[in-house]
């Protein structure tokens, strides 16, 4: 009954596509001009497992070429580190039981393994439930450490065990063993387990310090291998995956100078590299969208950091506003270039021509260069006023009762503990006096008009990308019933995976919820029948999308259903 009456209303972009952000925000805060801002933990219960006892079902594969075939649904659209598949992939086929014994034969398969044990096992009848939660977490970690020590292993030298003294002058051992896909040489299996596990640190054990430590691992690997120089010979049968292997390291450093907001340890201009970018047959131009986006987000991440120097040690922020110009000058030029058609979220298996991972490649190129655009006009629009009860990447914590507990997560925090996802009739009845507690003294309730546009537009427009990324094509649904606080359509599908710019929600929401907080104290006690209810139905429907995004990670992460945080929904 209560999903029949709240679904209708929460289905992912209704409503959004005839309305364009300009009228958004003039209905919000009605004919304010440019020139006169110049002048002025989980409130969704966890599910329990029924009573009657249920056989805990791990999702585990009879041999390498499921485990490839099963990354090629799951992973590769979002995380492409091998090259298109060699074959046509097929239909997912984890083992039903545990009677079938199959022990993963190299690193990657093993990396690959620890990310496919969090995707619940279509068999299991709840997969919400602690013990299964607990079975799947155990079983990735110990998958992620198998990987760890296969890569130990493989570069072990035999003479360091025999004969120490002559260890300096030997070579470590060359392990023979079938490739784990056809066009990837042995030597970058351990590169590209070592990012798959990076991943793994962030998104779901919330570790961040191994995060950077597995990626650093990883571009310390290729540079050995010199991926970053442009060596191999046109009939190179591996180039691609070479290609791949640098340019995915690449990203993963970035990523995580992103979300710890420290310098990265390589340079960041991609031109300095010699090796050409990966190639994708559907859509050339993808991987550099792709690669100009992560760079940029970085570029802008580095002005939040210069940004808040300047302000502790009080100096004007006016020192910047030449780079945010030039940043956001050209942002604008990128993000009309990568223009991104969207239409209705698909699902779609990955062939030889990858157009699936091209859309998915543009889709988050879209996500980093709006979140960056956030990033550059957050402080001008919001003054950076801290929201959320934890730190999130670059957004910083704001004070709460010490009667409040949150889990040590760093992904972790009420992410609508001051804006439950309400309806417009529910905020007429709501109090606004936690709004102005939250308050920073002195803030403005208008700050920056173009820059609360910008960051509204935005901010809308990275809720509405995460809709058209694709799910994975399993070809078999999760059973709705094991979800009954799904609210979203998204949370019934199979779960994306490697949420390596989850942090372009924390900024989504940010956004979207601090003009919330601004239109509450404008048109305080004025409600009915005031045009901006419609305005902010439209900001609650983007935050609803993030959720939903959110939700969706946190079927299979642990770390990310720590970011997606506490949040009420009322009818």
């Amino acid at each position: 009954m209560f999903g029949d009456i709240i679904m209708p209303m929460i289905t992912p972009g209704a409503g959004l596509k005839s309305l364009d952000s300009d009228q958004i925000f003039h209905s919000i805060f009605g004919n304010i001009t440019e020139s006169s801002s110049e002048n002025s933990s989980s409130s969704i219960n966890e599910f329990h497992a029924p009573a009657a006892e249920y056989r805990l079902r791990p999702r585990t594969y009879g041999s390498d070429k499921d485990i490839l075939n099963a990354y090629y649904i799951y992973i590769h659209p979002y995380f492409p580190i091998l090259p298109p598949p060699e074959s046509v992939v097929s239909i997912d086929n984890p083992l039903a039981d545990r009677s079938h014994e199959f022990e993963p034969s190299s690193p990657l398969s093993l990396a690959i393994s620890a990310i496919l044990s969090l995707v619940p096992n279509p068999e299991d009848r709840c997969p919400q439930s602690p013990e299964s939660v607990l079975f799947r977490r155990k079983q990735a970690h110990l998958f992620a450490q198998l990987a760890m020590e296969s890569i130990e292993i493989e570069s072990e030298i035999l003479a360091s065990t025999t004969s120490p003294a002559e260890a300096l002058g030997s070579k470590p051992s060359l392990f023979r063993r079938d490739l784990f896909h056809p066009k990837t040489p042995v030597e970058l299996e351990s590169i590209l387990a070592y990012l798959m596990l990076s991943g793994y640190e962030y998104a779901q054990r919330g570790n961040l310090a191994k995060m950077r430590n597995r990626a650093s691992q990883a571009l310390d690997a290729a540079t050995r291998l010199c991926l970053q120089k442009d060596i191999t010979g046109v009939g190179d049968i591996y180039r691609e995956a070479k290609q791949r292997a640098w340019w995915m390291t690449y990203v993963c450093v970035l990523q995580c100078s992103i979300v710890t907001s420290t310098a990265p340890i390589m340079a960041i201009d991609h031109q300095s590299f010699t090796t050409r970018l990966p190639t994708i047959k559907a859509d050339p131009g993808a991987w550099k969208a792709f690669i100009d986006a992560q760079q940029m987000i970085w570029r802008c991440t580095e002005y939040t950091i210069s940004l808040k120097h300047i302000l502790d040690s009080g100096r004007s922020p006016s020192v910047l506003d030449s780079q945010m110009k030039a940043l956001d000058h050209e942002l604008d030029s990128l993000i009309e270039d990568q223009n991104l058609d969207l239409d209705i979220t698909y699902c779609d298996l990955v062939d030889v021509d990858e157009g699936v991972l091209a859309r998915s490649l543009r889709a988050q190129a879209q996500i980093k260069l709006q979140s960056s655009k956030i990033k550059l006009h957050r402080y001008r629009a919001f003054q950076d006023a801290p929201l959320f009860t934890q730190k999130h990447c670059d957004l910083q914590e704001r004070s709460k009762p010490s009667s409040i507990v949150t889990p040590p997560s760093c992904c972790s925090g009420s992410l609508f503990s001051e804006f439950p996802i309400s309806s417009p009739d529910r905020m007429r009845r709501t109090s606004s006096a936690s709004i102005s507690e939250a308050s920073s003294p002195g803030e403005s309730l208008l700050s920056d008009i173009p820059s609360m546009k910008v960051c509204l537009k935005s901010g809308l427009s990275i809720s509405r990308l995460f809709e058209s990324l694709p799910y994975p094509y399993s070809m078999r649904a999760l059973d709705t019933s094991s979800f009954p606080f799904a609210y979203h359509s998204a949370v019934i599908q199979a779960p994306r995976t490697m949420p390596a710019f989850a942090c372009c929600a924390m900024q989504s929401s940010y956004a979207l919820l601090m003009l919330c907080r601004k239109s509450r104290d404008i048109n305080r006690g004025s409600y009915s029948g005031n045009p901006a209810a419609s305005g902010l139905g439209e900001l609650y429907s983007g935050i609803r999308r993030v959720l939903s995004a959110l939700e969706n990670y946190a079927i299979a992460f642990e770390a990310i259903d720590g970011m997606r945080g506490m949040h009420e929904l009322h009818p």
